[in-house]
């Protein structure tokens, strides 16, 4: 069907891999910008705490301390 040299096909394949790039940053940015992503706290390694949602990263044990906590205020609260 198409007679495609070898140039063809390497240019073929630098402009998808370029492609590819552009499409990676464009996500990586609108992510950034959105708030999904911050350099800075996957840099340090730090969890991001969504504001919305407060207990959604915390860990099995956090949990288990934070019942704990609220059943000793309130303990006839079961």
């Amino acid at each position: 069907m198409f007679d495609l040299g070898g140039s063809e096909v390497v240019l073929f394949t630098v402009m998808l891999w370029v492609l590819s790039a552009w499409v990676f940053y464009m996500i990586v940015k609108a992510a950034v910008r959105n708030g999904m992503l911050e350099a800075d706290e996957i840099r340090e390694g730090r969890r991001r705490r969504n504001s919305q949602r407060p207990y959604a990263n915390l860990t099995h044990d956090e949990i288990k301390a934070r019942i704990a906590e609220h059943e000793a205020r309130e303990p006839d609260a079961r």
